[in-house]
């Protein structure tokens, strides 16, 4: 660690910091960031005796035009945190009742040559931790977190000009992304859907599924259409369009070392208790956090962390929607003086099927090209899981399930071209 960061953690407390030491350190491989956790001593006592860093250092943009709109998608995705952090994360914690990860001092500094964000935090690591894969109580326990966010903020953030979407880069009135989530088809290389139907097809060839490998191309047709119903300038979501979190990945994800889960099934007690299992949850990390629609949340958390024995007796309807949405019509009730949900279940179901038509669209693409079953196997292998890598990229059996679901979702997608 160098002395700008120990200086900085110094600067960020009333109390000398005596010395620190690093506990952990980690280069994450999409953003390039340095995150590292510290134990501190101070005198006198009174700051966290751990901390949670964050350091990016971003250099001169790439002239190529990819890289380069891949680079400025990145720097603004901190630029967004930290409005996220200023912005909506106490009322999250102190409105809302839920649990974030607080940020103690944030520094950004730029010069001709580079542009740095550290970010000073609490550590999570003493009260909760983190697994790689969820069993179908987790999976609920954080569907609640994440629908008493989406009941919230529901029709509480608008854009004020639906042609600034098309930028990928516009930002709301808050600071935040304006179409949130790194996955929307806006924020992609423009060549991506395209490059689906061969990479597509090779991948299941290579994983021997033909019953799957002409589905690509079907897809891809679709792709724009299911992009633009989802899309928060979309009409039909102006009343619809709340915050999401974007990335609801294991690396993001806390839960309570002596927390407790209860099927949803055989639960009888409200959401809106501040002891029910939403409580147990911590999130971090709103890099993508955005306007944007509910069920792309929900579509991310089913590719992201089912554990494999998970999905074999996963039933989408009773173990992830309807428990999302009751959460989310009692929270809106709730946090909305009595009121209903003007969104019903079917509406969930129909928008979830195409959020997950957008989600493989995405990862087909950006995150299969030249997989094989062997490099499957290794990364299921090779041991501790990486918190901070989807289901979808360890386990065969999930990327199958995906690809299903969308063979079996086209049907109705397919009708939406032709309305």
């Amino acid at each position: 660690m160098n002395d700008s960061i120990t200086q900085a953690i110094s600067a960020s407390f009333s109390s000398n910091l005596l010395s620190s030491t690093v506990l952990s350190e980690q280069k994450m491989g999409f953003s390039g960031a340095c995150v590292m956790e510290l134990e501190c001593k101070w005198e006198p006592a009174g700051p966290p005796s751990r901390l949670f860093i964050k350091n990016i250092i971003l250099e001169n943009l790439p002239d190529e035009p990819d890289a380069r709109a891949k680079a400025l998608r990145n720097r603004q995705s901190y630029k967004n945190e930290i409005a996220v952090i200023n912005t909506f994360a106490r009322d999250l914690r102190d409105i809302a009742d839920l649990s974030t990860a607080k940020t103690y001092n944030i520094i950004n500094s730029c010069s001709e040559s580079s542009e740095s964000y550290l970010f000073i935090s609490d550590t999570l690591n003493d009260t909760a931790e983190q697994m790689p894969v969820y069993d179908t109580k987790q999976c609920q326990a954080v569907l609640k977190w994440m629908a008493r966010m989406h009941a919230y903020y529901w029709g509480k953030l608008t854009i004020t000009n639906p042609d600034d979407v098309v930028d990928p880069h516009s930002v709301h009135s808050s600071g935040v992304w304006n179409q949130g989530s790194h996955l929307a088809l806006s924020k992609r290389p423009t060549k991506e859907v395209a490059s689906m139907v061969d990479i597509w097809e090779k991948f299941t060839i290579a994983f021997n599924w033909p019953e799957l490998t002409s589905i690509g191309n079907r897809l891809a047709t679709v792709a724009p259409a299911v992009s633009e119903h989802l899309a928060v300038q979309n009409p039909l979501n102006a009343e619809r369009t709340t915050l999401i979190h974007g990335d609801f990945k294991p690396g993001n994800i806390f839960f309570q070392k002596d927390a407790t889960f209860i099927d949803s099934k055989n639960s009888t007690s409200s959401v809106c208790e501040l002891n029910d299992s939403s409580s147990q949850v911590n999130m971090i990390d709103f890099q993508w956090t955005g306007l944007g629609h509910c069920a792309t949340d929900v579509a991310y958390l089913l590719a992201m962390c089912p554990s494999d024995s998970c999905l074999e007796s996963l039933d989408i309807d009773a173990d992830f929607l309807i428990p999302y949405y009751t959460a989310l019509s009692e929270s809106y009730s709730y946090f909305h003086d009595g009121n209903t949900l003007n969104y019903t279940i079917i509406d969930l179901k129909r928008d979830f099927q195409l959020a997950v038509l957008d989600f493989v669209r995405w990862v087909v693409p950006a995150r299969l090209a030249n997989e094989t079953p062997e490099k499957y196997e290794a990364r299921r292998n090779k041991l501790p899981w990486d918190l901070n890598m989807g289901a979808y990229r360890r386990s065969s059996s999930m990327m199958h399930f995906l690809m299903t679901l969308t063979k079996e979702y086209l049907v109705e997608a397919e009708k939406l071209i032709q309305t």
